[in-house]
């Protein structure tokens, strides 16, 4: 008898657990006209995750933010590169270029982007993934795992590439190309409710990605075959070796907006940037608001030297930090900057590989970080 009680209570218990966590589905997935808002995290420090498991609380009430931010979803067909995307049937228009995307009963998919290339150099191209990268599913329930992947192809010319990068190789190229290969595993590993800036509260799933990519580099010489040469080149920083970020996404059926999105470093050691619903006034109505505090650097990848400009800053002072793959800093620099500013800094005893470079207000709060590669002929 004692044992069919318990069996019963475990039992019962399993299925309170079920019925309380919700099912997210595809009235979540954005169509065209939509208008979302969210703002970016400011103030980093101290925000950890929790494990994952059952009907957990998360306040994020303290989060601040002077950057909100507005994406826009319109008719594809308008966009100038939109031949390359047949099957979009939503854009977002940027400063940077145009996001095409698909949206069906099952899937939010990002079919590939045109503009600014993703290694620095200022090239314009169109890439298409293939296949398109998945950013939503539905139904999405507590504990769904899947694990896809997605390839773009980037080819351009060989005089797009800064001087000394190629000099290791035995012949000059006449094109190359940039692949890109993304591996993803996504896992709704927890829920519960969050607690957002302005006091909302939201029943929410948490999914946790952890995601791999890797940066090859092809070229091509004449009527020969596109050859591999990542290993040839050694160790660039930017080309080779696996780039691993986790992010952690609290989804709602009650927002098509994102609750919040945390990324961390591959070894969950400390958060790099953060975003949240928002209901606040935006700057303006695109990505990456050319009206925010924002920090670029450029030439990036970089060899010895490098020049940051900072963006549509409020008269003040701060500080420019550059920190190596394990959080440790490496550089800190503090400047006066009124609107607009342009810094170059000799980054030759930086040893080759990847970094992270933050702008800091004067009160210490992180307003932006980025990643910066550096580079050694």
């Amino acid at each position: 008898m004692k044992y069919a009680l318990y069996t019963l209570f475990i039992t019962l218990s399993f299925l309170s657990s079920n019925f309380a966590q919700i099912t997210i589905d595809s009235g979540v997935f954005p169509v065209m006209g939509d208008v979302l808002r969210t703002s970016n995290a400011s103030n980093l420090e101290g925000v950890t995750m929790t494990s994952g498991g059952d009907d957990q609380y998360w306040d994020f009430s303290t989060l601040q933010t002077n950057l909100v931010n507005e994406v826009m979803f319109s008719d594809p067909s308008t966009g100038v590169n939109a031949a390359f995307f047949p099957e979009a049937n939503l854009m977002i228009q940027t400063d940077q270029g145009e996001n095409f995307f698909k949206t069906s009963a099952q899937m939010f998919e990002f079919l590939g982007f045109s503009g600014g290339d993703p290694t620095g150099f200022g090239i314009d191209l169109v890439a298409v993934l293939d296949p398109a990268l998945i950013e939503a599913r539905a139904p999405v329930n507590y504990l769904d795992l899947n694990t896809y992947g997605s390839e773009t192809n980037i080819p351009f010319s060989a005089d797009a590439i800064p001087g000394g990068l190629l000099d290791s190789l035995p012949i000059a190229p006449d094109s190359l190309r940039i692949r890109v290969i993304v591996d993803r595993t996504d896992l709704v590993d927890a829920w519960g409710t969050v607690k957002i800036p302005g006091g909302q509260e939201y029943e929410v799933l948490r999914q946790k990605r952890f995601e791999l990519t890797e940066t090859r580099l092809d070229i091509k010489i004449g009527v020969f075959p596109w050859v591999d040469v990542t290993d040839q080149l050694g160790d660039m920083g930017f080309f080779g070796g696996i780039d691993t970020l986790v992010s952690y996404t609290f989804m709602s059926n009650d927002s098509k907006e994102n609750i919040a999105v945390f990324e961390l470093d591959g070894e969950e050691q400390f958060v790099i940037g953060a975003e949240f619903k928002t209901t606040g006034e935006p700057n303006s109505v695109q990505v990456s608001i050319s009206s925010d505090p924002d920090l670029f650097a450029y030439p990036n990848p970089a060899i010895n030297e490098v020049k940051f400009e900072f963006k549509n800053l409020a008269n003040g002072n701060y500080k420019l930090k550059i920190f190596n793959i394990l959080g440790l800093e490496t550089l800190s620099e503090e400047y006066y900057v009124s609107g607009n500013k342009t810094v170059k800094t000799d980054i030759s005893r930086l040893k080759k590989g990847t970094y992270l470079y933050s702008l800091l207000d004067e009160s210490g709060k992180t307003l932006t970080t980025k990643r910066l590669i550096v580079v050694r002929p």
